[in-house]
């Protein structure tokens, strides 16, 4: 990668890539704007009728009362769901036709969220609605959206509680029964129901391959269960299951107990070092909360759990869902880690109009995480972000305790082979974020990111330079971590090299001084050829008034140089000067 190009700055409330990665919907105000991906060319717009009940405004900005969400469906033809949630109101729209598709009703209690439902290319268009109070969700056909089929009583509400298996065949949620949680299990066919009982689940996910369930308890327990599509239960996973002391002999029970002859103490059984290791690594951390977040890799033969106690563990499949690995972040970083320390002041000396590479960090390092603070209702410890790579080869992980590292573990294993302690997953590449102090917006987000930390992270899909290389008889096994650290104008990213080391990178955003451009939120198109960066809005303004820019990677080869600039004279190469900053009219 030989640089990046950088669009002039938009005013929005949100946005979102179409899966065709051609095509850029955002809403500002009570619009919807449809843009051209590569050049940000408005290519249709749509104004939204307001509900009856919304209060009259002289400017006509209903975005404060409205609060729109909007989300596309992950099929062609990529229809756009833009819902009023406060006013019981969603409208469908055709991104190729003029007009509105559709209007739905949410119901009279209200909806919290909605989205789509995940059902392949040949399913219909349905579109999932989650009531307040966990009432029901609700599945809107758009061939009958007056007639609504309902899940009662699911436990959570959208982004958690349900998954859709990969070719949309199945939908699994978290439901609630009678003080009991249960697992419904939907043919999304015929959404005939097979349900499995359990106890306080805190989310599902399917594996890639669509042969896997995952299901995993809530704070309370570390317990991680694996299911078949059909229900059967394949295995439970506790690593601290163990670790409960027996309960202490009351007075009557020591006085009723008579003497015995002492029984030959049983042999332990005869463990390896490894085994042993990993034994006193389990046992060693306080047994309190449980799983943070779960990761498939994406073949679907392994499983990352990534705990509160700030482990990862790995599970594979071919070990029947055993645990073949466990790694976390040292108290003392030493070769053969590669660690990289991002330069202070980067931002500030480049004005946003370069790239910067990392510097390396001498070896050993000391580590020191937070203090936890456990009457905080979220404390900063455990492994909030976990990620693997398209290739499944590595694994980004970012352990709250350490808020300005970020991990990156190599992942060599193969369920072909046997795991050894060559092949095992280790530590490879540590990078350490300047801890700049957070800045004054207040549209800065309060959460594990804010305050100078991880606010994000993504991989860049593995067909971003595989398609125009291999016209030339080269291929690439490069991967690319893009990460939003701290509130600086600018992102970070480590790419893998040939000789294993890697590159890490600071690249900045060049928007105009008095524009503050916090960028909190990244999403990639699938293609891998644009980068969508968002930002909170700044001091003084309106609800629904944040910013957003697209980045384009620029490659060394000559095909893709000649499709970026096609149309794109008003990017900004960062090796360049100058930037239009927020030109658009909305009205147009």
């Amino acid at each position: 990668m030989a640089s990046w190009e950088l669009s002039p700055l938009y005013r929005h409330a949100s946005s979102v890539l179409l899966p065709d990665s051609h095509r850029l919907v955002s809403i500002h105000k009570d619009r919807v704007v449809l843009r051209n991906i590569q050049t940000l060319q408005v290519l249709r717009t749509w104004a939204l009728p307001l509900p009856a009940s919304a209060p009259t405004r002289s400017s006509g900005d209903p975005g404060p009362s409205l609060n729109l969400n909007l989300t596309v469906s992950p099929c062609a033809p990529f229809l756009i769901l833009v819902a009023a949630l406060k006013h019981r109101t969603a409208w469908v729209i055709h991104p190729d036709h003029e007009g509105l598709h559709a209007r739905l009703d949410v119901g009279n209690e209200g909806a919290v969220a909605v989205e789509w439902a995940h059902l392949g290319p040949e399913g219909e268009p349905v579109v999932l609605s989650w009531s307040a109070h966990h009432l029901r969700l609700s599945l809107f056909r758009l061939a009958d959206p007056g007639n609504a089929l309902s899940i009662v009583n699911p436990k959570h509400s959208h982004p958690h509680g349900y998954s859709f298996r990969p070719d949309g065949a199945f939908l699994a949620v978290l439901e609630r029964h009678h003080s009991r949680d249960v697992i419904g299990i939907y043919s999304t066919s015929a959404w005939s129901l097979m349900r499995d009982p359990n106890s306080d689940l805190a989310d599902v996910a399917w594996s890639p391959c669509g042969r896997y369930l995952a299901a995993w308890s809530a704070v309370t327990d570390y317990t991680l269960h694996v299911f078949t599509p059909d229900g059967r239960l394949l295995s439970t996973f506790s690593p601290y299951s163990s670790l409960s002391p027996p309960p202490a002999p009351t007075a009557s029970s020591r006085a009723s107990r008579k003497p015995a002859a002492p029984a030959p103490p049983p042999q332990p059984p005869q463990l390896g070092a490894h085994d042993l290791s990993r034994r006193e690594r389990s046992t060693a951390p306080y047994v309190g909360l449980g799983i943070r977040t779960v990761a498939w890799a994406p073949g679907g033969e392994w499983l990352a759990v990534g705990g509160w106690d700030g482990k990862v563990r790995v599970l594979s499949r071919a070990g029947r869902w055993a645990v073949v690995a466990e790694v976390g972040l040292p108290a003392r970083v030493v070769e053969p880690v590669v660690a990289w320390r991002e330069p202070a002041g980067w931002v500030e000396k480049t004005r946003g109009k370069g790239i910067v590479s990392f510097d390396s960090l001498p070896l050993p390092h000391s580590l020191t995480p937070l203090a936890p603070n456990f009457a905080a209702p979220v404390p900063k410890i455990g492994i909030a972000k976990l990620l693997w790579s398209s290739s499944g080869r590595w694994i980004a992980a970012w352990d709250a305790a350490h808020p300005h590292l970020v991990a990156i573990y190599t992942f060599p294993l193969s369920s072909d082979v046997a795991p050894s302690p060559a092949s095992r997953p280790r530590l490879h590449t540590l990078l350490v974020h300047s801890a700049a102090p957070a800045s004054a917006s207040p549209g800065a987000s309060a959460g594990a990111g804010s305050g100078g930390g991880v606010r994000a992270l993504a991989w860049q899909p593995a067909g971003a330079r595989r398609g125009s290389e291999e016209e030339d008889g080269e291929g690439s096994d490069e991967e690319t971590l893009v990460m939003l650290v701290g509130e600086k104008k600018g992102l970070t990213l480590w790419r893998s090299t040939g000789d294993g080391a890697g590159v890490a990178e600071c690249v900045g955003i060049p928007a105009p001084a008095d524009v503050a451009f916090p960028a909190s939120s990244l999403s990639f198109a699938p293609d891998g050829r644009s980068l969508l960066l968002s930002a909170p809005a700044g001091p003084g303004a309106a609800a629904g008034e944040e910013t957003f820019c697209v980045a384009y990677p620029v490659y060394d080869y000559d095909e893709m140089r000649e499709a970026e600039e096609d149309g794109a004279g008003e990017r900004t190469r960062l090796s360049e000067d100058g930037l239009v900053a927020d030109g658009i009219d909305l009205g147009a």
